[in-house]
């Protein structure tokens, strides 16, 4: 992964880019109800770069034998683990939502292709927000 940071007018002249991203939000969409039942994030940066995170579908399980860890819920053997990561996408969006007003700046990591960024984490101001939608190289090469 590339640890330099681009502004927009960078990234939007590339074919591709893995990265970090830094730039001023104009406009920003959250839908936590669509989308395949996956809540989406998708923003603007500096009026010409669209960036799009999207937190894990609501019907989102995982199956986990033999635990008991609290505040699961079981159904037919399959653990419902709470997912934070929903509640974070609205949390961010009101973040960006400040930053727009603000007028300051975000910084967004993930990958940049076919004319949009898809972010996997957010930062804006001091507040970070981690969301799925790649993984960065060094996670890629550890599975290989």
């Amino acid at each position: 992964m590339d640890t330099k940071k681009l502004t927009a007018g960078d990234v939007i002249d590339l074919e591709r880019y893995e990265g970090i991203v830094t730039g001023v939000p104009t406009g920003m969409y959250a839908d936590r109800d669509s989308y395949g039942n996956a809540p989406i994030l998708a923003l603007i940066i500096d009026g010409i770069l669209p960036c799009k995170f999207r937190a894990n579908p609501y019907s989102h399980r995982t199956q986990n034998a033999g635990s008991d860890a609290k505040g699961v819920d079981k159904l037919l053997g399959v653990e419902f683990l709470p997912d934070d990561e929903n509640e974070n996408l609205g949390v961010a969006a009101a973040y960006v939502d400040q930053s727009i007003r603000g007028e300051t700046q975000v910084e967004v990591h993930g990958v940049y292709e076919s004319q949009v960024f898809r972010g996997q984490y957010l930062k804006v101001g001091n507040f970070g927000f981690e969301f799925p939608g790649y993984k960065f190289v060094f996670e890629r090469d550890e599975q290989e």
